[in-house]
C-alpha cells in the first residue's frame, strides 16, 4: 500500500511495478477482505506486502501516459479477489 492507492508487485521483477485499484463494481470474498482490513489496520503493517490472487482488467501506458501517483507504467484494475493472505509472522 502507498499512501494514496496501492501497487502490485513481484520479487522477481522488482523494476515492473503496477499501479492497483478497485473497480466500482470488484466481487470480493469475505475472508479475503476481512484478512486484509485486519491486517492493514495496525499501522506497522501499512506498507507491508500481502499476497492475493486477484483478477482484473491489465492496462499498458502508451506514450505520454502513466498511471498512479507515481507514474507507472502498468495498471490492473480489480473486479475479483477471491483470495489474500498476510506475510507469515517469525
Amino acid at each position: 500500500m502507498l499512501i494514496h492507492g496501492s501497487i502490485l508487485m513481484d520479487g522477481g521483477c522488482p523494476e515492473s511495478n503496477v499501479n492497483l485499484l478497485g473497480a466500482a463494481n470488484e466481487k470480493a470474498d469475505k475472508h479475503a477482505l476481512a484478512v486484509l482490513h485486519s491486517f492493514y489496520k495496525k499501522k506497522i503493517n501499512r506498507f507491508q506486502p500481502v499476497d492475493e490472487v486477484l483478477r482484473g482488467t491489465f492496462r499498458v501506458a502508451h506514450q505520454g501516459e502513466c498511471f498512479g501517483q507515481d507514474c507507472w507504467t502498468f495498471e490492473i484494475e480489480v473486479t475479483e479477489l477471491p483470495c489474500a493472505e498476510p506475510p507469515k509472522q517469525p
